[in-house]
Formats: structure tokens, C-alpha cells, sequence
């Protein structure tokens, strides 16, 4: 069974993929010299791939194979916000060729592309001579080709960028999406034995990740946590803010839901919700809460237990009037996680709210509650490729806080 795996860039992937750029037959279709395919240059290509993801430009992976063997390098470069764009490029080493690896790399990237990175189209093209490259595309089943007259603009760009004759494809959003979930993703159905496998063999803990001085820690939580959530940010990781917020039932049963951090400060960590929704009662119930934060990118977790509290209301006012249309308007319907018989009764009942907002009369959601979490401990969690992660804990005791280095 072909399976690839897409694993961030890395230095320590410079011979791999020198080895296989340098063969004649990959030189030749990228248009390589052969100073770029040195250890040297292939080093400063990939630390050209980490400064351009680092600023939003590139989403770049390496391709391993079933055996974990490097095979090449799938690349989102391009990409526009604003257009919700980018173009694809991909090679594969020539030991590999024909063997199912492309399109298996271009799904699983696509699939981030579509339903992480917020695009809605994907361009893919080829020189007017790249034969092999134009026929590896027009297999693909969710690809709409010869766009040229339909981009103009994405088509003249493609052809500055490789001073060369080329057609074009793209690949849209809701095309793609309804491909691949039509074919249970990727090739068919497939049993829950695959299932496992890919499991077993998903890649956990790809570094490299930042170092962690414990020898120069701040006194107070939040301090670190505002350094981590920054090297967060710097990264790339996408909605650094998400957290899971952990809450227990009347009867004692746990509950858990992601949602958004809305600020942090010396005092605790602030997010905001209906006090009658689920998590509000759970709340008003037990106020003894956990916060979570995790940031794969840099192998680091966040742990936060303690209590709530309420802000009063004019804060809470405020922060609701911050909230953007549509979030206030399904707010206000007031029947978050009641039984749904019918989509068309949300869409009638929205677009009735909506109505009212756009009168600009500053309806406030009388439930609407900024909750802040008092910590009392408060864990950093550093990952280590070895499984030598560093863990210290913040305590809060008798007024100050302790800290205290954690085994693994």
C-alpha cells in the first residue's frame, strides 16, 4: 500500500535531497544548476522555504514515503490572502517516478489548502514542452484545465517566473472537496485495518523545536506564556489563540470544547460565552476550570488549571458589541446546542437578526459573560524529539508563585 506522510522542512533533509535533485532527470525537468544541488545549496534553498512559510508565503513539505524514505517536495508557494490563492509545484525523486506518490502528496496538501490554510483555489502549471508534467496533471479528477483566459493575470505571472511558454490549471475548492470525501480520502474506501496502520505510522514530535531555558524563567506564568504564544505566532502556527477549555458536568462528567482566548494578562486568561449556554451552567455549577493550549509547529502545550470569574457588565457589553455580525446574531438567537429540526429555521431566524443589527441599535445579549481563569497552576510543556520533554510547573502558594522542574 502507497502511503506518503508531509513533514516540515529541516536542514538535518539536505543530502537526502541533494541526492535526488542531483540525478539527471529531476535537474533537467526544475531547471536546476548544478550549484543548487549541492548540501550547500540545498541547504540555503530550504532556509529560503522556512523564511518564506515564516512570512505567509510558502507552505512547503517533505514527502516520505511508506518505508520513511525521502521522495521529494510539495510546495503551496504564492499564496494571497486576499485572493484566497496560490500555485502548486511538486517534485519527486527519479528512483520513484510512476509509482502513485504525486497525486497521493497533492491530495493530502490540497486538503490543508482547502480546509486549514482558508484558500478556495490552487494553480498548477507546466512549460508548453513539460510534457510528462502535463500529463501527470490532466489525470488529476478534480483539476479544471486550460484556465489561461480565465486567470489572466496567475497565467502571465507563471510565465515571467519561468521565462517560458506554459499552460495552465487550477484546482478549485469545492471541486476538490467533493472528490475527496466521494472517494473516502484517498483511493476508495478503505478498512479500519488501514485506518490503524496509518495511525500507528503517523509521524509524532517532528522538531526541530525551540530550546527552553528553564535557568532564566520569569516569576510569573503569564510572562512566559506571552514569550511562548509570540514564538507561536512567529512560527506559523494557525489560530495560536485556540484553547481547550475543560469544565464538569452536574454530574461530575468531564466536558471539553475548543474555543478562542480573548486576552491575558497578569490576572488570568480571558475568553467569553453565553452563561447559559452548556459551558456557562457548567460553570456557574463549578467553577474549577482547565485551559489547554497546543502548538504542534514547536512542540509546546500549555496547561492551566483554576477558577472562574465573571467581568462585570458593561465589560461584557463591550466585548459583545466587538463581535462580528453574524457572531452576534446567532448569539442573540439564544438556542446554542438546542436540538436543530430544520437548517432553513436557522437561516430564516439568522437572517431576521441580522436585520436588526444592521438598524445599528446596539442590542446587547443579556447573557453574553467575559469569564476570566484565575490560575493556580499553570504547566509549560516542551517537546522533545527523544521523548526528553522539559516540563516545568507554576504554583501558586500563600500569595507568590513556585516553580518546579517536572520529569518527563
Amino acid at each position: 500500500m502507497r502511503k506518503i506522510t508531509l513533514v516540515p522542512h529541516q536542514v538535518k533533509y539536505a543530502k537526502e535531497m541533494s541526492l535526488l535533485t542531483s540525478t539527471s532527470e529531476v535537474k533537467d525537468a526544475l531547471g536546476l544548476q548544478e550549484e543548487h544541488t549541492t548540501v550547500e545549496g540545498t541547504i540555503g534553498f530550504i532556509e529560503f522555504i522556512l523564511e518564506q512559510e515564516k512570512a505567509g508565503k510558502q507552505y512547503s513539505r517533505c514527502i516520505f514515503n511508506e518505508n520513511e524514505k525521502l521522495i521529494g517536495v510539495i510546495t503551496l508557494k504564492d499564496i494571497d490572502s486576499d485572493k484566497r490563492s496560490c500555485h502548486i509545484g511538486t517534485w519527486i525523486g527519479h528512483p520513484y517516478w510512476g509509482l502513485g506518490y504525486n497525486p497521493l502528496a497533492k491530495a493530502r496538501i490540497l486538503y490543508t489548502a482547502f480546509t486549514e490554510l482558508g484558500l478556495g483555489y490552487v494553480f498548477a502549471g507546466a512549460k508548453v514542452d513539460n510534457i510528462r508534467s502535463q500529463k501527470a496533471q490532466e489525470k488529476l479528477p478534480y483539476i479544471t484545465l486550460f484556465v489561461e483566459d480565465d486567470f489572466p493575470e496567475e497565467h502571465k505571472k507563471l510565465e515571467a517566473q519561468v521565462n517560458a511558454p506554459c499552460i495552465l490549471h487550477v484546482i478549485e475548492k469545492e471541486k476538490f472537496l467533493t472528490w475527496y470525501r466521494e472517494t473516502a480520502n484517498l483511493g476508495g474506501r478503505i478498512s479500519m485495518e488501514d485506518i490503524r496502520k496509518m495511525i500507528r505510522e503517523s509521524k509524532t514530535l517532528v522538531g526541530p523545536f525551540p530550546s527552553f531555558h528553564v535557568n532564566e524563567l520569569p516569576d510569573y506564568p503569564h510572562e512566559l506564556f506571552l514569550e511562548w504564544f509570540k514564538a507561536a505566532v512567529d512560527k506559523g502556527v494557525h489560530e495560536p489563540h485556540a484553547m481547550t477549555l475543560s469544565t464538569t458536568d452536574p454530574n461530575g462528567s468531564p466536558d471539553a470544547r475548543v474555543l478562542i482566548m480573548k486576552d491575558v494578562d497578569q490576572h488570568g486568561w480571558y475568553f467569553a460565552s453565553s452563561s447559559q449556554s452548556e459551558k456557562g451552567k457548567q460553570i456557574s455549577g463549578n467553577p474549577n476550570v482547565a485551559l489547554t493550549f497546543y502548538w504542534s509547529l514547536i512542540g509546546r502545550q500549555v496547561r492551566i488549571r483554576g477558577t472562574i470569574v465573571e467581568m462585570d457588565k458593561d465589560i461584557n457589553a463591550k466585548d459583545f458589541l466587538k463581535r462580528g455580525t453574524i457572531a452576534r446574531a446567532i448569539t442573540l438567537l439564544g438556542k446554542q446546542s438546542s436540538i436543530l429540526h430544520d437548517q432553513r429555521e436557522l437561516e430564516e431566524a439568522l437572517t431576521n437578526e441580522i436585520e436588526k443589527i444592521k438598524q445599528d441599535l446596539p442590542i446587547i445579549y443579556p447573557d453574553w459573560t467575559l469569564y476570566r481563569v484565575n490560575p493556580l497552576e499553570v504547566e509549560f510543556w516542551q517537546a522533545d524529539e527523544d521523548r526528553k520533554h522539559t516540563r516545568v510547573k507554576y504554583t501558586f502558594v500563600n500569595g507568590t508563585w513556585k516553580k518546579d522542574l517536572l520529569w518527563p
